[in-house]
């Protein structure tokens, strides 16, 4: 039998909704009374007798129909006529079955192909009358019987009527969206596509009038009856469009309680996140009974609308901002996802408010830790893989790292990595809270810090090896000895050493390119394995360097002060009365007497 449509119902919310027709030769459990893809059930009671047809009204007054209101019980009076057409049908298949000499008689084949024929027919007309409640011949003078009583139906109007009812009764808070394009169970491609085109619009231009869309494409049909028309997307007071929540009272949509069912189940979800597959099947089921294509775009707008309050979950992981990604696979496999809500109270608002304020965001959850999230993943890579940290921190680092839920960072993850019990959300001391900050702060500090103090001590260490004083000061001093160098030394292992000490670049650049030399990657980047390996490199490389620098006779800055003044003293002593030649002689066996060392025997210089 073909399904029953409740239409004015249909018609009034936008929503196609219909009643399956089961027919019945005896009462049934409820267990056999249940159907998958229909909104409702209309069993057709086939009384074989009187006896039977009273046990068939008690039933539906008293048994399992009268308890459910998705359940419509017809019970056809006169039915005679079909089953003796019905009685005529089984004997002609038992005549097809059982006579052998059909199988050679083609005119007997052909007669009873025309006399199973006619009696079908007649069978099809006298069915389409079983639930017309009008007297035979016109109908069969059907009773229908809901929630356990007698209905007064009398014409087909008054049935359509009475299904109508049916469907208003169990959706009883079905919002009204007059869009047959997305208002419906199965999204045709065309209208999928323009479904990912409006969430897009969405996600992307929720301050435009009309989401910026331009004509009158497809999506344009869904914004005006999904979004503008129920007043999920308005101008503000401040000449701005926002997404806004249903008003209480919306008119003619309706929309306010299945906006209200999505807050308190979102919200209730706090020991999990609530799957998306779970929350659209409940909204999908009386009394709501939002359609599928619908769905989509409301969690859309929830989440908008909800921004500081609710989190999006994809296979556990938390998604900070959706994208049309993100929901074009929810679209497909919704069970992929799962959205989770937190309502702060006690200590739990206390650390909010404490860390919106440190980081200059709004006091609310998201806003907190997207602000706390962008923080610190700003820091370099050496940061979040280096051992050289305290135990605590490196806890913290991984429970930033590997954050699956905001509120499961923030009042869990975090405190059981500083040492401290999470916040459930009561009365905590505020010494507890601000024993929390104070270690959060410490942690933070750190993580911060430690790259610093790695270049720091990478740079003294490679003073050293230089034979220079550590810190800024020698750094400077080692820049201006390789200036000294870099035009003149051509070793391939110290010319790149040197170009990039004699650079132009600031100090603090131009040490992190010879961090990188020497340890063939970038500082900031560096793992402990890389340390390692830099500290095995710098003393060959110092080594080289002090060889060279004494070869060239490069002096330090105060080296080069004590010269100019020697050779300041000796051209007093001098003057003019020594010849040219007698004074490259004398400075000759000086010179000669150094390198000996039989002038200075301590101080001795190689030939080299």
């Amino acid at each position: 039998p073909r399904p029953l449509v409740a239409r004015p119902h249909s018609h009034e919310t936008g929503a196609l909704r219909f009643l399956e027709v089961r027919y019945l030769d005896e009462p049934l459990s409820a267990a056999h009374l249940q159907t998958k893809t229909a909104n409702g059930l209309v069993v057709c009671c086939l009384a074989a007798n009187s006896a039977q047809a009273d046990a068939f009204r008690t039933w539906a007054m008293e048994g399992e129909p009268a308890q459910r209101s998705d359940i419509v019980v017809a019970l056809p009076e006169q039915i005679g006529p079909l089953r003796e057409a019905a009685a005529d049908l089984v004997a002609l298949h038992w005549v097809r079955e059982n006579t052998p000499s059909l199988r050679d008689d083609r005119v007997a084949r052909r007669e009873l192909d025309a006399r199973t024929a006619e009696v079908e027919s007649v069978i099809s007309q006298l069915t389409e009358r079983l639930l017309d409640p009008r007297p035979a011949p016109t109908g069969a003078g059907c009773t229908w019987y809901w929630r356990g009583e007698q209905r007064a139906v009398n014409s087909l109007r008054a049935t359509a009527t009475l299904l109508s009812d049916v469907m208003d009764a169990l959706y009883a808070h079905s919002p009204r969206i007059r869009n047959e394009l997305i208002n419906r169970r199965t999204l045709s491609s065309a209208a999928a596509a323009a479904r990912r085109n409006l969430v897009e619009r969405m996600l992307t231009a929720s301050e435009q009038p009309h989401l910026g869309i331009r004509g009158y494409p497809p999506e344009r049909a869904m914004y005006e009856s999904v979004l503008r028309a129920t007043g999920l997307h308005r101008e503000g007071i401040d000449g701005r469009w926002t997404f806004s929540p249903p008003a209480d009272h919306d008119g003619d949509t309706a929309l306010a309680p299945v906006w209200r069912a999505m807050e308190q189940r979102v919200f209730a979800a706090v020991d999990a996140p609530l799957g998306v597959d779970t929350l659209f099947a409940e909204l999908a089921a009386p009394p709501y009974g939002v359609m599928d294509g619908v769905l989509p775009v409301l969690l859309c707008v929830f989440l908008q609308v909800h921004r500081d309050a609710v989190s999006l979950y994809r296979e556990g992981t938390y998604v900070p901002e959706p994208s049309v990604a993100d929901f074009e696979i929810l679209m497909r496999r919704p069970e992929l996802f799962a959205v989770g809500g937190v309502q702060l109270t006690g200590a739990r608002k206390v650390v909010i408010e404490r860390l919106a304020r440190g980081l200059g965001v709004i006091p609310a959850l998201f806003p907190v830790v997207r602000a706390l999230l962008r923080m610190v993943r700003t820091l370099p890579e050496h940061a979040w893989r280096t051992r050289e940290l305290p135990p605590e921190v490196i806890r913290a680092r991984e429970a930033l790292e590997k954050a699956r839920s905001p509120e499961g960072l923030l009042f869990h993850d975090l405190p059981l990595a500083l040492g401290e019990m999470p916040f459930v959300g009561v009365d905590e001391s505020p010494e507890r809270v601000e024993r929390f900050f104070e270690r959060l702060n410490w942690a933070l500090q750190e993580l911060n810090a430690v790259t610093p103090r790695r270049i720091a001590a990478a740079r003294d260490e490679l003073l050293h090896a230089c034979g220079l004083a550590p810190g800024p000061d020698g750094l400077a001093e080692l820049r201006r000895q390789a200036r000294v160098l870099a035009p003149i030394v051509t070793l391939p292992m110290l010319q790149p050493f040197l170009q990039r000490l004699a650079s132009e670049q600031d100090d603090g650049v131009a040490l992190e390119s010879v961090l990188a030399l020497v340890a063939s990657r970038p500082v900031r980047a560096w793992t402990d394995r890389d340390v390692e390996r830099f500290r095995t490199q710098v003393p060959l490389i110092g080594e080289r360097f002090r060889e060279i620098a004494a070869a060239h006779m490069v002096l330090t800055a105060e080296e080069e002060a004590q010269s100019e003044a020697l050779a300041h003293q000796l051209r007093q002593v001098i003057g003019d009365a020594v010849p040219p030649h007698v004074l490259r002689a004398s400075l000759l066996r000086l010179l000669n007497g150094i390198t000996s060392g039989t002038l200075f025997p301590k101080q001795g210089i190689s030939d080299d």
